[in-house]
């Protein structure tokens, strides 16, 4: 290997995986500590009680054991959720082809003597960190989509109903679809951040 190449980049010619790079920039903490999760936290819960309303019938104090709905009233529901699927669907691959497109545009646009100023003035760490962004919103839609095939797969197969696991599966949905959502509008900070960054390591 070239012993040449400078240290803040030598870490991370061995650890460039996603699940690497999301343990060595703490990623992971903005699906659980961030603005954006509390948004998603907030939003998820509202529309969880939302789509229960009909297996409580207005009975909210006895929420964990919920009324007896029908099986029209659930094939009502389920109905819903298999039409707006494919629209969900169609939505977060259009919104990671653009999260593609910016990481893209992004790291195009970062010359090889702003990386030499920027590993001079010790900010590699910090250039990563912001780029990784792009990297892990595209993680959490491409996690998104699996589910949303998970799910619309076990809409289409008869199993017998539970409660507990049809309001789990969908708070998580929920979640990260909102979670993708607003992490990747967010995305647009971060090309400020870029810029920002670009403005002051361009010069010395």
């Amino acid at each position: 290997m070239n012993n040449n190449i400078p240290k803040p980049i030598k870490k991370y010619l061995y650890k460039d995986r996603f699940f690497e790079l999301v343990i060595s920039t703490s990623k992971w903490k903005d699906i659980f500590f961030s603005k954006e999760a509390f948004v998603s936290l907030c939003i998820s819960l509202g529309l969880s009680c939302l789509i229960s309303y009909p297996f409580h019938k207005l009975n909210f104090t006895n929420i964990l054991n919920p009324l007896s709905v029908t099986n029209d009233e659930l094939n009502s529901i389920l109905e819903i959720a298999s039409t707006l699927i494919p629209v969900i669907l169609g939505g977060l691959f259009a919104v990671l082809g653009l999260t593609i497109g910016g990481l893209a545009i992004v790291v195009g646009t970062i010359s090889d003597r702003l990386i030499i100023t920027i590993v001079e003035k010790e900010a590699f760490d910090e250039l990563v960190s912001v780029i990784f962004n792009y990297y892990f919103s595209g993680g959490v839609i491409g996690l998104t989509i699996v589910l949303n095939f998970f799910v619309a797969i076990l809409i289409k197969i008869s199993l017998p109903f539970s409660y507990f696991w049809f309001m789990a599966l969908t708070f998580i949905l929920c979640y990260l679809i909102i979670f993708s959502l607003t992490y990747s509008v967010m995305l647009l900070g971060t090309s400020m951040r870029i810029f920002f960054l670009k403005s002051r390591y361009n010069f010395k």
